[in-house]
């Protein structure tokens, strides 16, 4: 018994002893490991060290591929805009060079060579991809007085501006007096226009005075503002009546209209003195408006009375469907229409030697300017064969204008202005802070107040798609 005893005690203390041999070997495992590779560092947080580029190995090194960099060069139109000759615009907050266009600047250097876009590259003023506006107006080129007198044509300008100046001062319109103390004084400027004809082409070099009516006070140097204009749909029934009855149809505008009306007892306004024309000190001397001025609030109205008085005592009187159109019926049958637009006026009768007495006799109370067989009103081309007793309507060069403008001339052409079927909402707005900004600068609401008029005219087949799309 004791030597069994004695042997098992043995075992274990032999058993125990291999256990520490290898605990021993593992150790000296792991310390040979480490030996051969260093601990980690744990990482902390420090400030990042700048790496000096090597510019001899990033030029070897290959660029990835993008859009090829294209040198703009600026077209003369541009840089006669950039020269102070021309406008883009006749808007006050538009841009100087049109929307769409875009300026070229000087090389900075930051293009790459192989032919990808500098990381610094943007496009001017973030306008991508908008219509370009390319004319001044829809009739022609409205110059400021300040950049007509750098245009090539100053002369015919300045001999425009001369007339109007003449025709004020003969009629009479203000005098000049002492700056009053306490009242308010209305700005001007001259507002040049190149007037065209039917077919688009240059007709003559209007300039006109024009006051800053913004500027006038309710109450204070104006009162009343409505004035009624002959309606488009009168016109158009006026010419189907003469048509159909092989009336003459003759027009004819006043010259100066506003100036042939003057102020009532209640109305002072005090006008600052234009440039190019001031005497003294302008500081000190103001003009008194005896008579309407362009631009004024009352101007419209003023002129409006004057000429109903006018022609009430020729023995017309106005229809109460609308009161821009005056009748005048003698015994025998014989009649006399005008449509009168402000200061364009369509006659038509049914004799022609009382439409020319008319006229004379108007044109000894105001000045007017006789143009005959009417073909061209309101922007509108009036077409008439006689032969065969018909009439057109039409307004090619101003939809002409639209499209130049609007960059809108390669077009390909619908015969249906716009699918009815076609949803459009709220949906389909930009919500982007990135597309509203572009948005702002694309002429969506120019573009399409522009067409309003058409319409109105002679297009109503589009009615529908304009004001869908306003």
């Amino acid at each position: 018994m004791l030597d069994g005893l004695t042997l098992e005690g043995e075992d274990d203390k032999l058993d125990e002893q291999e256990d520490a041999e290898e605990r021993q070997g593992e150790k000296s495992d792991r310390d040979e490991n480490e030996h051969l590779t260093p601990p980690t560092p744990i990482e902390t947080p420090t400030a990042p060290v700048k790496t000096p580029i090597d510019i001899e190995a990033a030029i070897e090194e290959p660029v990835a591929e993008g859009r090829g960099y294209h040198i703009c060069k600026e077209s003369a139109y541009i840089r006669q805009i950039q020269e102070g000759i021309g406008r883009a615009s006749n808007l006050l907050n538009s841009c100087a060079v049109p929307l769409g266009i875009q300026v070229v600047k000087e090389a900075t250097g930051n293009e790459n060579e192989s032919g990808g876009l500098a990381e610094e590259w943007e496009i001017p003023d973030g306008i991508d991809f908008v219509m370009a506006t390319v004319m001044d107006a829809m009739e022609g080129l409205n110059p400021t007085y300040e950049e007509a007198k750098k245009h090539p044509d100053w002369p015919w300008w300045k001999e425009a501006i001369e007339v109007e100046w003449k025709a004020l001062e003969d009629n009479g319109t203000w005098k000049l007096v002492e700056r009053p103390e306490g009242v308010n004084v209305v700005g001007c400027k001259w507002v040049l226009k190149i007037k065209k004809n039917s077919a688009g082409e240059v007709k003559k070099y209007k300039a006109r005075l024009v006051a800053r009516g913004f500027t006038q006070i309710h109450g204070v140097d104006y009162y009343e503002t409505y004035t009624p204009v002959a309606h488009l749909a009168t016109v158009r029934l006026l010419l189907a009546i003469a048509n159909r009855n092989k009336w003459p149809i003759e027009s004819f505008d006043f010259n100066s209209a506003y100036l042939n009306s003057i102020l009532k007892g209640d109305e002072a306004v005090f006008l600052e003195q234009p440039k190019g024309y001031k005497q003294g000190n302008p500081r000190h001397y103001v003009y008194k408006l005896l008579k309407t001025l362009y631009g004024l609030k009352q101007g419209m109205k003023n002129w409006y009375d004057a000429l109903l008085e006018a022609l009430q005592q020729l023995g017309f009187h106005r229809t109460e469907a609308d009161h821009g159109t005056f009748i005048k019926k003698w015994a025998d049958g014989q009649i006399v229409i005008l449509a009168v637009h402000v200061d364009d006026c369509l006659v038509t009768g049914s004799s022609k030697e009382l439409i020319s007495k008319f006229k004379v006799k108007m044109n000894e109370k105001y000045k007017l300017t006789d143009l005959g067989p009417s073909s061209w009103l309101l922007r509108i081309k009036i077409t008439r064969d006689l032969a065969r007793q018909t009439i057109a309507l039409s307004q090619h060069a101003y939809i002409n204008a639209i499209l130049t403008r609007f960059n809108f001339d390669d077009l390909k052409p619908s015969a249906v202005p716009m699918d009815h079927n076609q949803p459009l909402g709220h949906s389909q707005c930009p919500t982007a802070l990135v597309d509203i900004a572009r948005m702002k600068n694309v002429p969506y609401r120019e573009a399409v107040g522009s067409l309003m008029y058409a319409p109105m005219g002679t297009r109503p087949d589009i009615t529908f798609g304009v004001t869908t799309v306003a």
